[in-house]
C-alpha cells in the first residue's frame, strides 16, 4: 500500500502547480506559489538516499548554476528576480516527481485526472491572459491580431498524453491542445508541436490491435482536427498574414537581437566575459530586450561554461532516450526534447515557467526507469557512462 506521505506531497505539488497557473483567482502574487514549489522541492532533494540519474544531475546543476550567477551578478547589476524565479520554479520540481514515480504514485489514474485538471485550468488562464494583453496593448479590435502566450501550456500538455490510458481521453485532449495552440497564433509553438502530434499518431497506430473500431475512431477523431483547423485557419485573416510573415522570412526583429547579442559578446575582448558572460539578465540590461534563444541569451549571461553545460543537458537527454527501453517513454521524452530544443532556438526554453508541466512528465517516466533498474538489480552508478541498456 502506497505511504500516504507520498500521496500528499503528490497532491500538494499539484496544487502549487495548478494555483500559479490561475493566480489571478487569489488574493496574493503569484510568486507565493512558485516559491512553495521550489522549498517543497528543495526539502524533497535534501531529503532524497536514492542516487540520481546523469540527466536529473544536470538539470539540478544548471539551475543552481543559474542561481549562483544571480547571486553573484548582484556585485554590479540588478538582475530580474522573477527570471531566477522562473527557471527554479520549473527545473528544480523534476528530482522531486523522480522521487514521487518511484515510490509508486505517479500512475496513469493520476495522470487522467490532472490531465482534466490541467485543461481546465489552462483554458480561464488563456483567455485571462488574452485580456491582460488587450489591456497592455490598448487593443480596439481584438481580431485584428493578438497573439498568446499561454499557448505554451497546450504545447507542454502534449508529451503528458502518452501516459494516459483512456485513448478517447487522449484525443480529446490533443484536439483541445491543438485547438489553443493554433488560436494563439503563435507561430513558433505551432512548428514546434508539429514532430509530437506526429509522435502521437505514429504511437496510436502502432499500438493499435488492428480492432476496426479503433482504427476508425483515429481516422475520424484526425478528420475532425483537420476540419476544425482548416474552418479556423480559413476565416482567420490574422493568420494568414502571420503565415505570410513567415514565409516572407520576417524573424518579428529576432535578427537583430540575435546579431547585437552576438557582436557584444564576440567583440568584449574579455576572457572573463567569453567564460562567464556579462552577468545574469545581462541581455536585458545591454540590449533592452531577451534573445528570444537560449544560446544566446546563455552566451551573454553565462558565457561558454553556461553554453557547455547547457548543451550536456540536451547530450544526456538523447542518452537517457537510447537507454529507456519502454515505448510510450521513450516518444515522452522525445516529445520533450524537441519542444524544448525548438524552444531554445526561438523563444526563452530554460526561463520559462511553465516547463514545470513538461518536466511532470519526465519526472514520472524517468522514475519508472529507476524503478526497472531496480528490479533488474542494477544501480544508477553502475549504468553511468555506459550505453548497453536499451
Amino acid at each position: 500500500m502506497v505511504n500516504n506521505k507520498y500521496i500528499t506531497i503528490r497532491n500538494l505539488a499539484t496544487f502549487i502547480v495548478l494555483g500559479n497557473i490561475l493566480y489571478w483567482v487569489f488574493p496574493f502574487r503569484p510568486i507565493v506559489w512558485r516559491v512553495a514549489m521550489v522549498v517543497l522541492s528543495l526539502l524533497v532533494i535534501l531529503s532524497q538516499k536514492e542516487k540520481k540519474l546523469p540527466l536529473e544531475n544536470i538539470i539540478l546543476v544548471f539551475a543552481f548554476f543559474n542561481l549562483l550567477h544571480f547571486i553573484v551578478s548582484y556585485l554590479w547589476i540588478s538582475p530580474n528576480m522573477s527570471i531566477i524565479g522562473n527557471v527554479l520554479y520549473a527545473m528544480l520540481p523534476l528530482s522531486m516527481f523522480v522521487w514521487l514515480s518511484q515510490k509508486g504514485v505517479m500512475t496513469q489514474r493520476y495522470f487522467s485526472v490532472l490531465s482534466l485538471l490541467l485543461i481546465m485550468a489552462f483554458i480561464p488562464h488563456y483567455f485571462h491572459t488574452r485580456e491582460v494583453y488587450i489591456e497592455r496593448l490598448d487593443v480596439v479590435n481584438e481580431e485584428a491580431g493578438l497573439t498568446n502566450n499561454a499557448t505554451g501550456l497546450f504545447l507542454y500538455l502534449i508529451p503528458m498524453l502518452f501516459l494516459l490510458k483512456n485513448r478517447a481521453q487522449r484525443w480529446l485532449l490533443l484536439l483541445v491542445c491543438l485547438f489553443f495552440i493554433i488560436l494563439g497564433v503563435k507561430r513558433g509553438n505551432i512548428i514546434a508541436a508539429i514532430i509530437p502530434v506526429l509522435l502521437f499518431v505514429h504511437s496510436e497506430f502502432k499500438n493499435s490491435r488492428r480492432s476496426i473500431v479503433k482504427d476508425i475512431f483515429v481516422f475520424l477523431s484526425l478528420v475532425i482536427t483537420i476540419f476544425l483547423v482548416y474552418k479556423w485557419v480559413s476565416s482567420s485573416g490574422f493568420f494568414w498574414y502571420r503565415w505570410e510573415e513567415t514565409m516572407e522570412g520576417d524573424s518579428s526583429g529576432r535578427d537583430f537581437l540575435y546579431a547585437k547579442c552576438w557582436d557584444l559578446w564576440s567583440k568584449s575582448n574579455s576572457i572573463i566575459t567569453y567564460l562567464f558572460g556579462f552577468g545574469f539578465d545581462s541581455t536585458l540590461l545591454r540590449v533592452g530586450k531577451y534573445a528570444h534563444n537560449d544560446w544566446l541569451e546563455i552566451l551573454m549571461n553565462y558565457g561558454l561554461v553556461g553554453i557547455v553545460l547547457y548543451l550536456l543537458v540536451f547530450v544526456l537527454f538523447v542518452s537517457q532516450i537510447r537507454k529507456t527501453k519502454d515505448n510510450t517513454s521513450k516518444a515522452v521524452l522525445r516529445s520533450v526534447l524537441f519542444i524544448w530544443l525548438f524552444k531554445t532556438l526561438y523563444s526563452m526554453g530554460y526561463t520559462e515557467e511553465d516547463f514545470i508541466i513538461m518536466m511532470i512528465s519526465v519526472g514520472s517516466v524517468l522514475g519508472k526507469y529507476k524503478q526497472y533498474l531496480a528490479q533488474k538489480g542494477l544501480s544508477v552508478s553502475k549504468l553511468r557512462g555506459e550505453a548497453i541498456l536499451q
